[in-house]
């Protein structure tokens, strides 16, 4: 949330803290100071080699790193009071500002592309709104090609959503419900033989003559 604020304090303030380390006698305050360095250096390099550097996986890391910046902001605040404050809103406006231009852009988009509709906003077909309650909607697309799953749920959020992963699976074992069951496929589609798969398992193609972008499948035969 205070990305920029971090970004102007915390790094220094590292640097600060460590720097001070080596002015300190050897005592109780020394020593926590360097066993907190060396945990952040621990932990970044857990962080960056167990779980591959995802980012929320760093929250503990960058509180760490906050505490340990905490003397030079201090100090900061007691040398340099102005300075620090006029920098620490100025950080806090940059933040916001950000914050809100991306909202602007999408407020904008919406507005230009008349995007009110929600099925329109998520780029899905109108008919993903318009299925019996409880329906059950495989999203048999690659996370790269349409991940928003939340998009298939419906604008009653009543369609049960099975995700790329689960989709062949559930195309093969269907769910043991009366639920009516669709297959919805966004281009780039899936290669024929593919499709005569879904076919196999009883599937029949829906005719949407206005949607060049996705393809529709029911199951209609169990």
């Amino acid at each position: 949330m205070l990305g920029p604020v971090f970004a102007t304090f915390v790094p220094i303030g590292l640097l600060h803290t460590l720097w001070s380390v080596r002015r300190l006698d050897r005592g109780p305050s020394r020593a926590v100071r360097l066993a907190c360095f060396g945990g952040l250096g621990l932990g970044m390099a857990i962080w960056w080699v167990a779980v591959q550097g995802t980012p929320r996986f760093a929250l503990p890391l960058i509180a760490l790193a906050c505490v340990l910046a905490a003397p030079f902001l201090d100090d900061a605040l007691r040398v340099r009071p102005r300075v620090t404050r006029a920098l620490l809103v100025s950080a806090a406006l940059v933040f916001a500002l950000l914050s809100t231009f991306t909202t602007a852009q999408e407020l904008a988009r919406r507005v230009r592309h008349q995007l009110w509709e929600r099925h329109r906003f998520y780029d899905v077909p109108r008919l993903i709104d318009q299925l019996p309650a409880c329906s059950i909607v495989i999203n048999y697309n690659p996370e790269d090609v349409f991940w928003n799953n939340f998009a298939l749920a419906g604008k009653r959020l009543a369609n049960t959503v099975v995700p790329y992963w689960a989709a062949r699976r559930a195309l093969d074992y269907p769910p043991d419900s009366a639920c009516p069951i669709y297959l919805f496929d966004r281009e780039p589609f899936m290669s024929g033989e593919e499709a005569a798969h879904v076919e196999a398992k009883g599937y029949a193609r829906i005719d949407l003559p206005l949607e060049t972008r996705w393809r529709v499948w029911q199951q209609t035969v169990r």
